[in-house]
């Protein structure tokens, strides 16, 4: 394939169709993401089984929030 031929393939805007060379009052503002289509989610929620990830059957009752510093960590009166 030539190096014209490739070039021919290549499609860009024309200039005038460029937003810097369009007047203000010509534009019409996006509105799409305002319709109320209701979507699905790219990103779907995570969840980690805990009691899973262990191995043991109740670790979410033993230890309800893991990450959580232990009482004796804690500043005094709190």
């Amino acid at each position: 394939m030539s190096e014209e031929a490739k070039l021919k393939g290549l499609v860009s805007n024309k200039s005038n169709e460029d937003l810097v060379h369009k007047m203000e009052e010509d534009l019409t503002p996006i509105d799409t993401h305002k319709h109320a289509v209701k979507t699905k989610c790219a990103i779907k929620p995570f969840k980690i089984d805990i009691n899973k990830l262990t191995g043991l059957k109740n670790f979410s009752e033993l230890s309800p929030d893991p990450l959580a510093l232990p009482h004796y960590a804690l500043p005094p009166g709190t």
